[in-house]
């Protein structure tokens, strides 16, 4: 009988034990972060996330250690407070069973009554509490921000390997990139039906690096992101909150700043095609004054893509490079052709990037650097546009900025904040185009524009539950959009501060430098658009917090827009004005819970890019003696002055449960967009100048609204493993669904209907990998009438490619660390295609890099 008493006892045992749940431990060091010494005496309370349970207190000892042990497992904050020193609250600690968490405190000099807040530890949970500087007028959490946003930290670029700005937005749900698009962009953006760089708002630390008058510019490493704070992305219409501009969405890099900034990294690459990416960071100073410094370079030969694809460039391979044929015109049935000289295929591109900032106190001031160049032959068809190393097209983007927030030391319930930003824009001079259009003589382009730019934001706390925030916005500008095809290249840039003569200059439109058998000049020369731009804007925003349950967000913004055509033939004033409401609710039934609608509008006035792009080409007619006679031209695009605005009227509703280490949202939009611009080509009677030609292309608006909808659901789920944590699993997943209605379209253009994006991280130790997955079904063009009228859409197919990133660190210590990694793209080496534009001469199916790789290190010293 006592043996059946004993088994009873071990299996009671037993089972006891299975349902006892173990502590975990967390200890750590507080020290001062500018002299490194030990802090003694230090407090430490260690805090309930969700604040139902009393805090637990614990002091720095004589080596400034200090442990809380056999702690329950779950999530936890940790604030620690020193006399003299600002208090540091670590959010989100994840404690585990029978595992010892590490915190550091690094105390900066300063009133305790200041909080510091980290998110380095913090599970997917808590995260949902990082603040966020992109989605309101003051700062709000993730989880209140009224607005679809994804925040891509800093450890999350260092793992995934990011560079360039388009490699981290490639990765974004709801957001599609083509590569090699036209000629002019390289690269296209869009998201939610909605297409075009100019209507995504970049910032950097809440500063605009567009244009002011929103030239187009390719996002590619001109925005390099490698040693970066953070990134925000919104999706949707801020109209309300940025202006016009903020038609798509906006992107908002966050900058190291005080003594996360201080010392130097620097990573560099090396790979296939000679591909070169590098990137630095260096900073110095405190919280109270710092000076930082990053930036980047990147240079690649680029792939021969007519060997990688040799169906695609048949003709340029049969024809030019045996013989330096190419064919005179996609308008021709004839199917005449021209000789030209025979050069090697080239797809190089380069670019680089420089931001510097100086902090004194609340005092900012910033400058910027970027520019950008690539093939001019992007996205054509090899027999209307030979890939010569000479043709070359890009931008050059600089600006300056002053920023100077006011907070009164007696109170802290109201700000004023005061920004002063100005932008210089160009086209490099070497920017040159050969194609069927410039009746393959050399055609340079030209194009400026620059501006100032003045923002002053109040914000008033009334209590924790009403926020009120009011500013004005002015903004003076001026620009020469992208001229017609220059004849010889430029010298100097044309500012659009004194307009340029062109009959003085002999700027002159090609094919027209002729004369006739009577001796008269058959010379027309060009006209430049000139443009002043003045914007006068007032907005407001309310916000409410009912008991952190509900909030409501109520916002508008009123813009005033003069467009003065300052020296075009017919002197012109053209105003625009629109308000742009915005309505926000957040419901939070649980503390893991949160729905979201919104809805809002945006708007953008007419590009001037847009309102007077027109390139083409005239040729001399001659009579039966061979004597030229008159001029007449062939395909032109024309100016259009009458643009008008695009509007763009949204309503969104999403909700997201989010728990420990998972995380699970999903969301639907529709969207109704009105005056939307398009493309219209006609052939009879057309003439310009005077001159007859044979089609004429204009930007016009469309009658009709457009219609998109959709949604997407994204996963997102952490593992940590072992007792010292080594193993760590992070993995994403998201479907996104896009469709519309467009009058006469029978596919949404530039949006793949379904798209799937994941990613799985796994690091142990020292070592990381990760992996992401791109599936993307077919992608059109917005069509093209063909010769005989009849109007098609063409595109890409459906496509997967696999991404890789390795990176093992060699050294982590406090004053030196060591990385080493290895990028492969396209692992698979898949034959995938991006769509193009509908120009006559575009590909239709931009044939994308097969697989590719680089190597390279990160080393980083102080801090």
């Amino acid at each position: 009988m006592k043996y059946f008493y004993i088994v009873i006892i071990l299996l009671f045992s037993q089972f006891s034990f299975a349902w006892t749940e173990l502590g975990g431990n967390i200890r750590g060091l507080v020290s001062n972060s500018e002299s490194g010494q030990i802090i003694r005496g230090a407090t430490i309370q260690l805090v309930s996330f969700k604040g139902k349970k009393t805090p637990v207190k614990a002091f720095s000892k004589d080596a400034g250690e200090f442990i809380f042990a056999n702690v329950a497992p779950g999530l936890y904050n940790l604030e620690c407070s020193a006399f003299g020193f600002k208090t540091t609250r670590i959010v989100g600690i994840q404690v585990r069973e029978d595992q010892t968490k590490l915190a550091y405190f690094k105390l900066v000099r300063g009133p305790a009554a200041e909080i510091n807040e980290i998110y380095t530890y913090a599970a997917l949970e808590a995260k949902q509490k990082a603040t966020t500087e992109t989605g309101s007028t003051s700062n709000e959490s993730i989880e209140n921000t009224p607005a679809t946003i994804y925040v891509v930290t800093s450890e999350d670029i260092e793992y995934a390997g990011y560079m360039g700005l388009n490699e981290l937005l490639l990765d974004i749900p709801e957001i599609e990139i083509q590569n090699r698009f036209t000629s002019e962009d390289y690269n296209t953006i869009s998201s939610r039906g909605i297409q075009g760089n100019e209507k995504l708002l970049l910032l950097v630390d809440g500063v605009r690096y567009n244009s002011m008058t929103s030239t187009k510019m390719a996002i590619l490493e001109n925005f390099n992101i490698r040693h970066v704070d953070r990134v925000e992305v919104i999706l949707g219409p801020a109209s309300a909150l940025y202006g016009a501009d903020a038609y798509m969405g906006v992107v908002n890099i966050i900058t190291k700043r005080g003594r996360n900034a201080k010392g130097f990294n620097l990573t560099g690459s090396y790979g296939l095609y000679n591909t070169t990416s590098n990137a630095f960071q260096f900073g110095l100073g405190n919280d109270k004054m710092s000076f930082s410094m990053s930036g980047g370079m990147y240079y690649s030969e680029g792939v021969n893509l007519n060997e990688q694809y040799p169906d695609e460039f048949r003709w340029y391979n049969n024809n030019y490079m045996n013989n330096g044929t190419v064919l005179r015109s996609p308008f021709d049935p004839t199917g005449n052709t021209q000789q030209l000289p025979i050069k090697s295929f080239d797809l190089s591109r380069f670019s680089y990037f420089f931001d510097a900032k100086f902090r004194y106190k609340k005092l900012t001031i910033g400058f910027f650097h970027n520019q950008e160049q690539h093939s001019s032959s992007i996205g054509t068809k090899g027999q209307y546009s030979p890939y010569w190393k000479e043709s070359r097209y890009g931008s050059s983007l600089s600006g300056i900025n002053i920023n100077q927030l006011y907070q009164p030391k007696r109170s802290n319930k109201w700000s004023l904040n005061t920004l002063l930003n100005a932008t210089f824009m160009f086209i490099p001079l070497n920017s040159k185009f050969v194609n069927t259009f410039s009746g393959y003589a050399n055609a340079y382009k030209t194009g400026t524009d620059m501006g100032a730019r003045l923002t002053e934001t109040f914000n008033y706390t009334f209590n924790k539950t009403h926020k009120l925030a009011v500013g004005i916005t002015l903004q003076h500008s001026m620009t020469l959009p992208k001229t017609s095809d220059i004849p010889q290249q430029p010298t100097q840039l044309f500012l659009p501060v004194r307009p340029v003569n062109t009959v003085h200059d002999n700027i002159y439109y090609l094919g027209t430098n002729h004369t006739d058998a009577d001796g008269n000049s058959l010379k027309i020369y060009q006209d430049l658009y000139y443009l002043r731009r003045v914007i006068a804007a007032a907005f407001a925003e309310y916000r409410v917090n009912i008991k952190d349950k509900l909030l409501i967000t109520l916002g508008a913004r009123f813009d005033q827009i003069f467009d003065i055509s300052e020296y075009s033939p017919a002197k012109t004033l053209r105003t625009y004005n629109s308000i742009s409401p915005r309505l926000g609710l957040i419901y939070k039934p649980l503390s893991t819970l949160n729905f979201k609608l919104l809805i809002g509008r945006g708007y953008l006035q007419p590009l001037p890019q847009r309102k007077y792009d027109h390139f083409g080409i005239f040729y001399p007619v001659a009579n039966a003696s061979g004597e030229y006679t008159h001029i007449e031209g062939g395909f032109w695009r024309l100016p259009n002055e009458n643009l008008r605005p695009e509007t763009l009227n949204t309503i969104e509703l999403s909700t997201k449960y989010v728990k420990g280490d998972l995380s699970i949202g999903v969301n639907g939009y529709l969207n109704v967009i009105g005056n939307a611009v398009k493309f219209k080509t006609e052939f009879d009677n057309q003439t310009f100048k005077g001159i007859p030609i044979t089609a004429a292309e204009r930007a016009i608006n469309r009658e009709e609204l457009i219609y998109t909808y959709g949604g997407t659901l994204r996963a997102d789920y952490r593992v940590v493993l072992g007792s010292k944590e080594q193993i760590k699993l992070k993995m994403h997943a998201s479907y996104t669904f896009a469709d519309g209605q467009i009058e006469n379209l029978q596919y949404l253009p530039f949006s793949a209907r379904h798209t799937l994006k994941a990613g799985v991280l796994f690091r142990l130790y020292n070592f990381s990998l990760n992996n992401s997955l791109i599936y993307r079904s077919e992608s059109y063009n917005n069509g093209f009438i063909d010769n005989d009228g009849n109007f098609f859409q063409t595109g890409s197919p459906s496509f997967v490619v696999w991404n890789l990133f390795a990176k093992y660190k060699i050294i982590t210590t406090k004053k030196v660390n060591l990385d080493v990694f290895v990028k492969i793209n396209n692992v698979l080496n898949s034959k995938y295609y991006h769509a193009t534009d509908n120009s006559a001469i575009g590909l239709g199916a931009s044939p994308q890099d097969p697989i590719r790789f680089v190597s390279g290190l990160t080393v980083g010293f102080g801090g």
